[in-house]
Formats: C-alpha cells, sequence, structure tokens
C-alpha cells in the first residue's frame, strides 16, 4: 500500500503546484476557465483565442480581458499547455463537452459480449491516467498517447469477444 500513498501523494502535489496554488500560469489558465464558464461561455470564446501558439503569436484580447498572468514567463512561453482550459475556453461548455464525448464514442461503441472484469479495470485505468493526465498536458491531443491506449482498449475487447466465441 505504500505505492498507492506515494501516487497518491505525487498526484496531490502536482494538483496544489499546477492546479490549485495561484502561482502558475497554469493555474491562471484554470482561473480563466472558471471565469469564462461562469460567464455563460456556452459555446466558446473562439478557436485560436486561448491556451494555444495561435492566442499567443497573434495577442488573443482574451489575455488582457481576463487579466492573465503569466509570472514572467510570456517570452518563454508560446502556450498555455493545460488541455482542458484550452478546450473549454475556446469551444465553451456545451461544445467542449461534445468534443471530449467524441474520445469515449470509439470505446462504446465497441461491441462487447463479454465481460471480463480483469479487462475493465485495466481499460478504466488506461482512460482515467489519459483523461486525468490531461489535467497538466496536452496528452489529450497527443497521438503518442490516444493510439497505443485505443489499441490496448480494442485489443482487450477483442480478445473478450473472441473468448466468447470460443476462437
Amino acid at each position: 500500500m505504500d505505492i498507492v500513498n506515494e501516487i497518491y501523494e505525487l498526484a496531490i502535489i502536482k494538483i496544489e503546484f499546477y492546479v490549485s496554488v495561484g502561482n502558475s500560469a497554469r493555474f491562471e489558465s484554470y482561473r480563466v476557465m472558471y471565469e469564462s464558464l461562469t460567464s455563460g461561455n456556452f459555446f466558446g470564446e473562439g478557436i485560436g483565442s486561448f491556451g494555444g501558439p495561435s492566442s499567443t503569436n497573434y495577442n488573443s484580447p482574451l489575455y488582457q480581458s481576463y487579466y492573465f498572468n503569466w509570472y514572467g514567463m510570456q517570452e518563454q512561453l508560446n502556450t498555455t499547455d493545460t488541455f482542458y482550459p484550452h478546450v473549454f475556453v475556446e469551444l465553451g461548455l456545451f461544445t467542449g463537452i461534445i468534443y471530449l464525448s467524441c474520445f469515449f464514442i470509439p470505446y462504446f461503441l465497441m461491441e462487447r459480449k463479454c465481460y471480463d472484469k480483469k479487462n475493465r479495470i485495466v481499460e478504466a485505468m488506461l482512460l482515467i491516467m489519459i483523461f486525468g493526465d490531461a489535467f497538466w498536458a496536452f496528452s489529450m491531443t497527443s497521438v503518442a498517447y490516444i493510439l497505443p491506449t485505443y489499441f490496448i482498449i480494442f485489443g482487450l475487447k477483442s480478445f473478450e469477444i473472441s473468448n466468447d466465441k470460443g476462437v
């Protein structure tokens, strides 16, 4: 159980450093996301307006309107490098949820005839890891992260189906 405690402590440290303690550009991204969503941003502030390289290269006015604090890193950073704020500020609440649900559609459309508990645990862990990592990185948009995850999940599902048929 020591490893579970260590993982938990590491997760808390990451969350405090990147999300909840207001001393980084990442925290600022979450603050802007919160302010944007609570002001009724259902359909987004606009593609390319926040979080990505185009928003910083072309001086998006959102940074000024939300009083974004770069903590002296504006010259070194060309993006805010936070996935969820990027999605929800640019796309809004409604469209952001639709976008994120697209990651689950292939998972739920795959036929499942056998419910192997071990495989379901592995699948859930993989999805939790990818969606959890997206709190402080852009893993959700990285083919190197997403593609192997879906190959493993589809492989597990195919294995379940072929075992159910006696193959």
